[in-house]
């Protein structure tokens, strides 16, 4: 889910699930002992989060490319970088738990 003003919604468009998938991908880091501090960007929290998740090197990179391509670059995002995302997040997903 998404905030939108005062409502949640699901995410619609390839941005916003990338976005999602990159929030996810930042709350299991937290959880795991390892938060974003504020003013690091998220390249600079690459490094952090490949730490805390052993083997998974290119899908925190894949992740990380993508979030910043939707969220800074405004790029057109596809369903073929949706569904790598999707299937980075699956891998560190199971590690991470």
């Amino acid at each position: 889910l998404i905030n939108v003003g005062r409502q949640w919604r699901k995410p619609r468009t390839p941005a916003e699930q990338v976005k999602w998938f990159y929030v996810r991908l930042l709350q299991l880091g937290a959880e795991r002992g390892a938060p974003r501090p504020p003013g690091v960007t998220p390249y600079g929290h690459q490094s952090t989060l490949i730490g805390q998740f052993s083997g998974c090197d290119n899908e925190v990179r894949t992740m990380t490319e993508a979030y910043v391509q939707a969220r800074y670059a405004e790029a057109e995002i596809g369903e073929e970088t949706v569904h790598e995302v999707h299937e980075a997040w699956k891998k560190i997903r199971t590690i991470g738990h």
